[in-house]
């Protein structure tokens, strides 16, 4: 998944994150390298130009702050269940699923979040 990182940079700054963290956050994902333990070896330097590595915990907070800045965009209301409303947004990680009470519902919320947050079509079940 790719978040456009100028935008992320405006949510971070929009959610009143601190102005140091916000500047932090281009640093971990520029040039960081890995290295992978198998037992007592370590494999040579991964280099990771841009980006974050996958499993860094990094990855699900800012996931989190651009997928909520979507739904906010989008009109939607975040708070309270399905039982209260007509779409609800189910997120673990990075996999978002979208429950609504009719299929009208729930492709009116994909396409909004569609068009917000510039998602691509990768699956759709309905």
């Amino acid at each position: 998944m790719t978040i456009k990182r100028d935008q992320l940079h405006n949510a971070m700054s929009e959610f009143n994150i601190p102005n140091k963290l916000v500047s932090f956050t281009p640093m971990t994902m520029k040039n960081t390298k890995s290295q992978v333990r198998i037992q007592s070896d370590l494999s040579d330097s991964i280099i990771t130009k841009k980006g974050l590595r996958q499993g860094d915990s990094l990855v699900y907070l800012l996931f989190n702050l651009a997928l909520e800045k979507a739904v906010r965009n989008a009109g939607m209301q975040a708070s309270r269940t399905i039982f209260y409303k007509s779409v609800q947004l189910l997120t673990y990680a990075d996999d978002t699923d979208i429950i609504a009470r009719s299929r009208a519902t729930l492709k009116e919320a994909f396409l909004s979040l569609e068009i917000v947050a510039g998602l691509t079509r990768k699956r759709l079940i309905i």
